[in-house]
């Protein structure tokens, strides 16, 4: 009773009153610690005046409040736009810091400031585009870009803001100053007053301070007047190939400098340093692009269409010719998604505002009707938006990590009814890769969780615009009912981001969407951002109503605080298991077992494996050899060798499989490029030609090993001809030829690899090849022509040099009676059919057999059967155990027939009986059936036995390394013997010279 009375009081007392307290105190202990901590907030805020403009090491701290009164006050201010945990944004930083103290010890009215957007998120919108960080300069309240110059370097950059701060206008005193400065600019803004003090003068400067890379002049020289036949005071536009014009303006800064830009341009400006600052502050905001290499040799004729079609939209349209050979077309053929194999190309472009809208024609000549037209359209509002969209695969839905594209980028989020979490990444940049590593693994880890969803956007690929905030890699997650984002911007490690995805988006320092909406409702202690990015995760596991952690949140919070406490949580437990077992598997996959070939010790690698076959499913023989565990103790050792016939055998062993493996299909590029050009690429960059239909043309590598074919897929692009001659066109390379639907020539000349398998292939051009050349094909037999009589609309058939064909004539009588129109060349009828009468004569020789299956065997007189020619396979093989013994597979005793007999059938068959015989599998003698006659005569004359003259060597063996030693040892046994007698002295002659 004492115990039983005891355990009711601990449980009154401890397991209710004191939880019950505990989250009481926790409850009145939160709300003050946030009460207080705004407060003093709301405190500090208000002693602090936001628009007073304060330093940092001689750099002035840009904010949202004071920007506007720091370019008001200070007429040249040099300002970098940075921003948190960015890594290009520290040595830019430090090169300002320097900079500054230079322009403090000169006593410089040029000034440095910086400001960091993650704080000051207002001036995004009004000062950055896409780039951080972002350099600008600012003279008398006008914007400038800084470029050409390194921005990490103090002393360029205060060499740039010196040339920029000095006056862009400047004195004419002569006429051959005049004429230089105009000659060396082409275009120049010039000014003719007689009065030094004219008001349109003082404009005049003042709108010279905003231009960039514009040369201004001015003058009161009346040589000059007279020089340019200037009659009467004003702003004028002196242009070397073209008329003087005359302002005729309201005398404003606007008016002025708009016209300034528009007479400043030719009719076709070419993009550069010189003329890309007057493109973009040109008031035509539409913009007609033509890309082109500077060495095409187009390039005249479409610069004349281009000049021919600006005339018609003059005031409308801009025409400008970008060269795609310079750097500076780089930023223009990525804007675009162009590659510069693919030049040239037309483009409009809508600069009115971003993101820019641009548009691509359907035509792919470029005619001036056709430009017309499509400009014409274009103002008309017919065009639609071009956007660049990644093309899917079949399973992009199936994946533990799902691909998007742009296209259904907004729909896909829209009908998602999870969370969803999506990994914005570029394959070419380093962090991307190891963050895409981290997020497949995250798939497979949350593959199996019904509330979330993980994807991914390749943002080269698919057109992104996400403003500032276009820095890769981004994870973004949203809510499955109000669709708001929470941007996900702590450490992108394993760990980190499965924190964030376990709990849902709470661990995430930016917060939903609707966390504005609480902290708008909230009083205005707590309205100071940067309270806000302090608190904003802490604030996001609690419970506003009620003050207290959520059980969920919780969980998480306190994971965040002691790591040691993730290994007691169950749910990351879970997670550290999952990843053990990924990183055991990927060892495992990569290790490497040791394999015996047939005479050489190499290791199993994935990438020696045979395509389309998993390395863990191949079987001994497709491996090429056993295992080195279950070897037998002594084969082991034996079957290394390192002679250099044997390195040469596994080099061309795995040369071969390598070109397997490089020639196989890839759906990627015939689902891209489409079967026709895919083919194409497949072919011209493997050392062969294709011909298109209505082209003249034969596309191949030129002798820089360089070609020129279309990188994406076009409309009534197909393939005529294909000229495959002395390439190594293999099986597996056949199969990227498929879905060709136009294609009537396949030249297959000299390929050593197409066989009787390649002819298989050839059912897929059945409605289309018309002509076909399988001139000195080496490996290709009498089975392999036979299957080409599904070709129904072959004409032409050449079959040149195929000595090795049995029976050639026959099979090409054969095919022209089963294709009507079909004509076989490159043949020697009379010799064919020459043979196949020898042919028939072997056969019907009374000694001879033939089974169903059309194999020829010597019968002899006790009923053995000797092969003759037919489809057995024929193989000789070498036992070793002391000696090599011959084991071939064909080969038995000498037949028992007259000699008479065996002569008549082996004059019949061309000698081929003799050699198989002898052990020669290809019917023709060898340096390894020579080498087993020579053994086997040796031991016949061991055995004091004869062999038959079809066994006998063709040359006689040389002595055993043991009978060399012996005949050594005979000799040095003389040699001792005649050293112990005198020898003679030979009498010296002197007609012998030494």
């Amino acid at each position: 009773l004492i115990r039983l009375f005891s355990n009711i009081i601990y449980i009154l007392v401890i397991k209710i009153f004191l939880i019950n307290y505990l989250l009481t105190a926790m409850k009145f202990s939160s709300f003050i610690i946030i009460f207080t901590f705004a407060q003093l907030c709301k405190t500090s805020s208000a002693s602090v005046d936001k628009s007073e403009i304060t330093e940092r090491d001689n750099i002035l701290v840009a904010t949202d409040a004071n920007f506007d009164k720091i370019i008001n006050t200070y007429d040249f201010v040099l300002t970098a736009f940075t921003m948190d945990r960015c890594g290009q944004c520290e040595p830019i930083h430090e090169a300002f810091v320097q900079l500054a103290q230079i322009l403090k010890e000169r006593s410089s009215p040029i000034r440095v400031a910086e400001a960091n957007i993650t704080e000051e998120e207002e001036l995004t919108g009004k000062h950055i585009k896409r780039i951080i960080p972002t350099l600008k300069f600012y003279k008398k309240r006008h914007e400038f870009m800084v470029y050409d110059v390194e921005k990490t370097d103090p002393w360029k950059l205060l060499q740039w803001v010196e040339n920029k701060a000095a006056p862009a206008a400047f004195e004419i005193f002569t006429v051959l100053q005049a004429n230089s400065h105009v000659d060396e600019n082409e275009i120049v803004p010039f000014a003719f007053f007689k009065d030094e003090n004219a008001k349109e003068l003082a404009v005049f400067k003042e709108v010279a301070d905003t231009f960039d890379n514009v040369k201004f002049a001015y003058t009161f020289n009346s040589d000059v007047y007279k020089a340019y036949k200037i009659q009467k005071d004003g702003i004028y536009v002196i242009k070397v190939a073209d008329d003087t014009e005359m302002y005729k303006g309201n005398g404003t800064i606007e008016d002025i400098r708009s016209w300034i830009v528009m007479n400043s341009l030719p009719l076709v400006p070419t993009y550069g340093a010189k003329y890309s600052n007057l493109i973009y502050e040109s008031p035509l905001k539409s913009h007609v692009y033509l890309m082109i290499r500077g060495d095409d040799e187009d390039y005249d004729d479409l610069k004349i269409i281009m000049q021919k079609a600006a005339v018609h939209f003059k005031n409308k349209l801009m025409f400008v010719i970008v060269d795609g050979s310079t750097a500076d077309a780089h930023s223009y053929l990525d804007f675009f998604r162009i590659d510069q194999a693919n030049l040239p190309e037309i483009r409009i472009c809508n600069l009115t505002e971003e993101p820019f809208v641009k548009y691509k024609p359907e035509f792919e000549v470029i005619t001036t009707d056709k430009l017309k037209q499509f400009a014409s359209d274009y103002l008309d509002g017919k065009l639609k938006p071009h956007i660049a969209s990644q093309e899917l695969p079949e399973d992009w839905n199936n994946k533990t990590v799902r691909i998007l594209s742009i296209a259904i980028f907004d729909d896909y989020i829209k009908n998602s009814t999870t969370y969803l979490a999506i990994c914005l990444h570029k394959p070419s940049n380093d962090e991307s890769k190891t963050m895409m590593k981290h997020w497949h693994k995250l798939g497979e880890l949350f593959k199996n969780a019904t509330d979330l969803v993980l994807a991914s956007l390749d943002c080269e690929a698919n057109e992104v615009e996400f403003g500032v905030f276009d820095i890769t890699p981004t994870v973004v997650m949203f809510e499955p009912i109000k669709k708001a984002a929470s941007i996900y911007s702590g450490n992108k490690t394993f760990e980190d981001l499965m924190l964030f995805l376990e709990s849902r988006g709470f661990n995430s320092s930016s917060g939903y969407a609707e966390m504005d909406d609480v902290v708008n409702e909230m009083p205005d202690a707590l309205c100071s951002k940067k309270v806000l990015v302090k608190l904003r995760n802490m604030m996001r596991f609690f419970d506003f109503q009620n003050l207290i952690l959520k059980p969920q949140q919780w969980q998480c919070f306190a994971c965040q605080q002691n790591q040691r406490s993730l290994f007691f949580w169950r749910i990351f437990r879970r997670w550290q298991e999952a990843e053990k077992a990924i990183i055991d598997a990927e060892q495992t996959k990569k290790s490497q077992r040791a394999y015996i070939g047939p005479l050489f010790l190499t290791p199993e690698v994935d990438k020696f494996a045979p395509p389309g076959k998993d390395p863990g499913n191949l079987t001994i023989a497709e491996k090429g050899g056993i295992s080195f565990e279950t070897a037998h103790k002594f084969s082991k050792y034996r079957y290394l060798d390192l002679s250099p016939s044997t390195i040469r055998q596994y080099c061309r062993y795995e040369n071969l499989i390598n070109l397997q493996y490089d020639q196989r299909f890839l759906p990627e590029r015939h689902l891209l490029l489409g079967p026709d050009l895919a083919a194409a690429h497949f072919i011209v960059h493997r050392g062969g030609a294709v011909k298109f239909f209505n082209d003249n043309r034969w596309h191949r590598v030129n002798s820089k090993g360089e070609y020129i074919l279309p990188g994406r897929k076009l409309p009534d692009l197909y393939i005529e001809g294909i000229d495959a001659s002395n390439m190594a066109l293999m099986f597996e390379g056949l199969s990227n030829l498929v879905n060709l639907e136009k294609i009537r020539f396949l030249s297959l000349k000299n390929c050593e690899y197409v066989n009787d398998w390649c002819m298989s292939q050839m059912k897929q051009f059945e409605n289309t090849l018309e002509f076909l050349d399988l001139s000195y094909c080496s490996k290709l037999t009498a089975d392999g022509l036979s299957a080409l009589s599904c070709l129904k609309k072959l004409k032409y058939l050449r079959l040149e040099g195929l000595d090795q064909v049995k029976n050639i004539g026959v099979v090409a009588v054969r095919l022209e009676d089963m294709i009507p129109q079909l004509q076989v060349v490159g043949l020697d009828y009379e010799l064919a059919l020459a043979n196949f009468g020898k042919d028939l004569k072997l056969l019907s020789h009374e000694n001879v057999y033939q089974d169903a299956k059309g194999n020829a065997f010597l019968k002899d007189h006790i009923d053995e059967l000797y092969y003759l020619a037919g489809n057995i396979p024929e193989q000789a093989s070498l036992a070793d155990d002391e000696m090599p013994i011959f084991v071939s597979q064909i080969r038995k005793d000498v037949p028992c027939l007259p000699d008479y007999v065996i002569e008549e059938v082996n004059r019949l068959s061309n000698g081929k009986l003799k050699h198989l015989l002898a052990g020669s599998p290809s019917g023709e003698w060898s340096q390894e059936t020579e080498r087993v006659l020579q053994v086997e005569a040796r031991r016949a004359a061991d055995e004091n036995r004869s062999l038959h003259s079809f066994l006998k060597p063709a040359r006689p063996e040389g002595p055993t390394w043991k009978e060399r030693v012996q005949q050594l040892a005979v000799k040095m046994e003389i040699l001792d013997k005649e050293d112990l007698l005198p020898l003679e002295q030979p009498k010296k002659s002197p007609t012998v010279v030494n």
